[in-house]
């Protein structure tokens, strides 16, 4: 289940796979090797021999690579979870130096280049700061701007589940990228975590199950197009106001509100609901929602700005009462944290 590799990334990333070797590659294990390997790099050759393999390779190539390694200057890998040659040579250098068998450039779950690499760089692997485990220390936030689209929704296939690999979280990552009223990347991560989780892992705007059943706003109300926005002047339609789209727009008056907010004409919404499982509109309403009150939706005054501050750490965890209160707010928060790290990967 998706929240299972969300928590599984959060709690304590454990590689898959890295390499060479048909290695899995994926963005957020490269980049955590790629954080350890320099973590290695800038220990002293006295703290470094304590963690060789105490079955010494006899032969000359083992001796040799131990001694090349210590002996030269090592300029510090581009933590970017890409796996080029270069990381695949430092992986080398690095079992050649601490591991008693022949460097094959591959690190493989559980394995014993991975277990020498957390002894060696001597984390926390379990540590609660994924970012500082994954990105190195203080990592800086980068400009939303800097995003590598079609990068952002490859990492997001290969580290989250999809229910449909198409164009609808292509779609969405579009109108994220150029909505103008967002510029802080930490805000991206959580309307991605959001949406990710309200969508039933689809980003596709859905409606409410069992369209509002039982509900204040489950029942029909008589609507008059007075501006003929569907063609014809005067007419009127049965129109039930129960969730519609990333998040669920609900309420005739909220539906007839936030029409014109988002740059529709006046009560465009109220005479045509459907309109919000359009996806451009959907994502309207989800920014317009995430930033601002909506009358009888969410009128608590609680807002992205209240959560989540540049320079300050995000409360990815509170920032769910925008939505639906503390409602499985802990998973949320956990699908944030990886989306964030995704993004900042995809900048660099």
């Amino acid at each position: 289940m998706p929240f299972q590799e969300a928590n599984a990334l959060v709690r304590g990333p454990t590689v898959k796979s890295v390499g060479s070797k048909g290695a899995k590659n994926l963005a957020i294990d490269v980049a955590l090797v790629q954080n350890l390997l320099n973590i290695v790099a800038k220990l002293p050759e006295a703290k470094r021999k304590t963690f060789y393999d105490k079955k010494v390779a006899s032969t000359t190539i083992h001796t040799t690579q131990k001694s090349s390694v210590r002996s030269k200057v090592v300029t510090p890998l581009i933590v970017n979870g890409k796996c080029g040659n270069d990381t695949i040579q430092r992986i080398k250098d690095f079992q050649g130096e601490f591991l008693s068998f022949t460097p094959d450039g591959n690190i493989s779950a559980s394995g014993k280049t991975w277990d020498k690499l957390v002894k060696v760089s001597q984390v926390n692997i379990n540590s609660g700061n994924k970012r500082q485990l994954v990105l190195g220390t203080s990592p800086v936030i980068p400009q939303l701007i800097n995003v590598d689209k079609a990068r952002l929704y490859s990492t997001i296939k290969s580290h989250l589940y999809l229910v449909n690999k198409d164009e609808e979280c292509s779609k969405f990552i579009d109108n994220l990228l150029t909505d103008p009223t967002l510029t802080n990347l930490q805000w991206a991560a959580y309307y991605l975590a959001t949406t990710y989780h309200e969508t039933i892992y689809t980003f596709k705007p859905i409606i409410e199950a069992d369209k509002g059943k039982g509900r204040a706003y489950d029942k029909a109300i008589s609507v008059t197009d007075t501006a003929g926005i569907l063609g014809t002047k005067g007419k009127t339609y049965s129109n039930t106001f129960y969730g519609r789209g990333f998040v669920q727009l609900t309420h005739g008056d909220a539906y007839k509100y936030i029409s014109e907010k988002i740059g529709l004409k006046k009560d465009e919404l109220y005479v045509n609901p459907d309109k919000a499982l359009e996806p451009a509109i959907a994502y309207n309403i989800l920014t317009y929602w995430m930033q601002n009150d909506i009358p009888k939706v969410k009128g608590r005054g609680r807002k992205i700005q209240e959560f989540i501050t540049a320079g300050s750490v995000p409360d990815y965890k509170g920032a769910r009462a925008i939505v639906n209160k503390n409602d499985l707010d802990t998973r949320i928060a956990n699908y944030a944290i990886v989306f964030e790290l995704l993004l900042i990967l995809c900048c660099r």
